[in-house]
């Protein structure tokens, strides 16, 4: 079968093998640029894309409308896998106190125990997400990571200075959003 043909439906295996032959570079290269790093889940992910196909190919309308169809499928389900990876690992996240104290959750001085100076860790990984893409990149190289600015600067191929620019940023956006429990006077 050509990309030109298309099935009315998977009827029998035949049908799937020749569109996998067809497609399965395309597709697997779809998914690496999502997963570059985990080979194991783009396996997965790829089985799951053909199974997809045999269950729905015949709503597909034309033939030439097939490879975005397939496309979509692997990108639904590529974000589909790292929104899970993503939500998995922040909850296995926990924020030390030196990382609440370098974002400015956490007054100077005072002890992670303290109730009244620490903001709620699962509040500043919230805001964490919800900052641009490359200023979240930056904060979690530095702030959970630990990298030092220049190393940050490095890996992102930024100048130094700019680096510190958008650490500063966070900073003050991080500290106008997140409620600071011992900005209250004690009872």
């Amino acid at each position: 079968m050509t990309e030109r043909e298309l099935p009315r439906g998977v009827r029998s295996a035949d049908d799937l093998a020749s569109l996998i032959a067809a497609y399965s570079e395309r597709v697997r290269q779809r998914i690496a640029r999502y997963l570059r790093d985990d080979p194991d889940a783009a396996d997965d992910i790829s089985q799951e894309v053909w199974l997809r196909v045999a269950a729905h190919v015949a709503q597909v309308r034309s033939a030439s409308s097939f490879w975005p169809w397939l496309a979509r499928v692997c990108d639904h389900l590529c974000i589909d896998h790292l929104r899970r990876e993503a939500s998995r690992r922040r909850s296995e996240v926990r924020l030390s106190p030196n990382t609440l104290q370098a974002v400015g959750a956490v007054a100077p001085g005072s002890t992670p125990a303290s109730s009244r100076s620490v903001a709620d860790p699962d509040a500043v990984l919230d805001q964490l997400v919800t900052l641009r893409p490359r200023k979240r990149a930056i904060a979690v190289a530095h702030f959970l990571l630990g990298h030092r600015p220049a190393a940050v600067a490095t890996e992102f191929g930024l100048t130094p200075q700019t680096v510190w620019k958008e650490l500063s940023q966070i900073r003050s956006i991080l500290r106008e959003s997140l409620p600071r429990l011992n900005r209250q006077t004690p009872p």
